[in-house]
């Protein structure tokens, strides 16, 4: 049997992501600050009893041609084990981060960037991932509110394995995207992404997923996340994938 439950705070980019900013192109240039909060639970029982919860939150603020924002998240996956019942935690991912925009022309289409993130997950491998840097990106204005953001850049990375006892500190580059496009009514469909490579690092992490906006600001969603690593910690798969409900608000 698989009983899925939604509860807690939703957002407009979606479980655990790291959304791009983009203020509307007529906008007064005056302080304007814009969030979102979301959370999700998905019960799984039967052979295999798993328990998935998500904690996000992000607040921004964008005046004239400037915008900056922060942003933090926390997923978790629990399995029981089917023959003795212990519980073990398969996933632990936490996000932190935050940057800034300045944009280059008067549609606030062309921008350049400056971004910081720190990312966990031990009981994937992943000690902490630290990365720092700057670049250059374009939103696309697509068919009514369909967007697709673009980010190309270089980074500093700082990577701790599970199990390594030397510290990975490269230059990477960055190539990272943010999308979202009405599907029906008031269903839509977003996701994001963002690619690191650089020395011993490589490193892909993506979420897509459908949302639906059943009253003003508030959303329902379904998405899968995947988390890729090119160099995993000894003992460890390369990919990982979750999959989370959710519920939520913007402001």
């Amino acid at each position: 049997m698989i009983l899925s439950l939604t509860l807690l705070l939703a957002a407009q980019g979606g479980i655990a992501s790291e959304p791009v900013i983009t203020p509307a192109q007529d906008q007064d240039p005056v302080k304007v600050w814009s969030g979102s909060v979301d959370g999700g639970l998905t019960l799984v029982g039967g052979n295999n009893d798993s328990t998935t919860g998500s904690l996000n939150a992000r607040i921004g603020r964008a005046w004239g041609a400037w915008a900056v924002d922060a942003y933090a998240g926390y997923t978790g996956v629990r399995t029981s084990d089917p023959v003795t019942g212990d519980g073990t935690t398969t996933a632990r991912i936490i996000t932190l981060g935050g940057g800034g925009k300045r944009f280059l022309d008067d549609t606030n289409n062309l921008y350049v960037y400056l971004k910081g993130g720190d990312r966990r997950d031990e009981p994937n491998g992943l000690a902490e991932r630290f990365d720092f840097g700057g670049g250059v990106g374009y939103k696309f204005d697509l068919y009514e509110s369909a967007f697709l953001a673009l980010e190309g850049g270089a980074s500093w990375v700082s990577e701790e394995l599970v199990g390594v006892a030397e510290k990975e500190e490269t230059g990477a580059a960055r190539i990272a995207y943010n999308a979202e496009a009405p599907l029906a009514g008031d269903v839509s469909l977003y996701g994001n992404g963002e690619y690191l490579n650089g020395g011993e690092v490589e490193s892909f992490t993506s979420i897509t997923g459908v949302k639906w906006n059943f009253r003003p600001n508030w959303n329902l969603q379904a998405s899968i996340q995947v988390n890729y690593d090119g160099s995993p910690a000894p003992g460890f798969d390369d990919t990982d994938t979750i999959f989370v409900l959710g519920v939520g608000v913007s402001f």
